[in-house]
């Protein structure tokens, strides 16, 4: 399985400067579906209407139309390419914590980036894609993963 944060998924339905690395990326693997819990698709849902917010709040045009990449979101999902997955909260946070107490002092992990790995773990991906740097180290830390690609 593969999971894939926010970062990457933002990045591969919307238009920023990662899409075409996350384009590649995905194109190699596309016939895995990408993990996609609820915490992501509440994320990647709110970064699209953040960024616009700020976009036209900046008098700047936006890229995309939210709406379509929720549409394509949910294409997506009813054809296998993202697979609905809830791992358990309590073991994901319980991991988190783990993960916190001896990486987070070296890396200086954030919180979301601590439950990021911890859910695809839980849920036994053994790929995890990231524009995070900060997030990739931990994921590469952690020795879990098969693949953390340098993206």
């Amino acid at each position: 399985m593969i999971y894939a944060d926010p970062s990457f998924l933002c990045s591969l339905y919307g238009h920023d400067a990662n899409s075409q690395a996350a384009a590649r990326t995905y194109s190699v693997d596309a016939r895995r579906p990408l993990a996609f819990t609820p915490w992501q698709r509440f994320e990647v849902r709110n970064a699209f209407r953040l960024a616009s917010h700020k976009l036209r709040g900046a008098g700047e045009a936006v890229p995309w139309q939210v709406g379509n990449i929720f549409k394509k979101i949910d294409e997506d999902l009813a054809a296998g390419r993202l697979k609905h997955e809830e791992p358990d909260w309590r073991d994901t946070f319980r991991l988190a914590e783990q993960l916190s107490e001896a990486h987070t002092q070296a890396l200086g992990s954030a919180s979301v980036d601590l439950w990021h790995v911890a859910a695809a773990i839980v849920l036994q991906a053994d790929t995890f894609w990231t524009f995070d740097q900060e997030q990739r180290a931990l994921a590469t830390a952690v020795a879990r993963f098969r693949k953390v690609p340098s993206l």
